[in-house]
């Protein structure tokens, strides 16, 4: 099972394109989701509590890789 956070922003706009299209591609893969505020995403992530993140902003946080969407600003 794949635990994915995620802050409010890219739930609305982000998440569903892409659990649609990675679900078509690997249907035998689950996933769970939780929604919270970007920092305690990024917190998640860090300390494995969480697999990956998608979030609206980026920190110094040591133990995540930040990867900038074309849609994104920062």
């Amino acid at each position: 099972m794949l635990h994915i956070g995620v802050s409010s922003v890219p739930s609305l706009y982000l998440l569903p394109e892409l659990l649609a299209a990675y679900h078509e591609k690997t249907p035998e893969i689950r996933f769970r989701t939780s929604c919270s505020d970007s920092l305690d995403v990024i917190n998640k992530v860090a300390d494995s509590t969480c697999d990956i993140g998608l979030v609206g902003t980026k920190t110094a946080e040591a133990n995540c890789e930040f990867c900038r969407s074309p849609r994104t600003s920062w």
